[in-house]
This record gives C-alpha cells, sequence and structure tokens, in this order.
C-alpha cells in the first residue's frame, strides 16, 4: 500500500499507484495535474515584482 498515493493536485481527487523506481510520484498523471501544477508555479515565480525571478 505504500506505492498507493492521493494526487497533490488540490483540484484532483484521484489515487494512484506509484510506478516510479523511487516512490516520488506526485501527481496523477504528469500529462494533466503534473503539467497544470508545474505551470502554476513557475507563473507564479515569474510574476512581476516577485523576488525570485
Amino acid at each position: 500500500w505504500a506505492r498507493m498515493k492521493a494526487c497533490l493536485n488540490d483540484e484532483c481527487r484521484w489515487l494512484f499507484y506509484d510506478h516510479s523506481r523511487n516512490h516520488s510520484g506526485t501527481w496523477c498523471t504528469m500529462a494533466v495535474c503534473g503539467n497544470r501544477m508545474k505551470a502554476r508555479t513557475y507563473r507564479q515565480r515569474h510574476r512581476p515584482g516577485s523576488q525570485d525571478g
């Protein structure tokens, strides 16, 4: 059961089986949730007036 995880996207309620070798999977699918979450954090980092970028 250690590989059964909940997707870290707050808008997604899927559970998924983590197929990664080191058990580091965080999203149900990279094509949907992973892409959305990475795009969201990128936009937050590169927002005008942000300190990081």
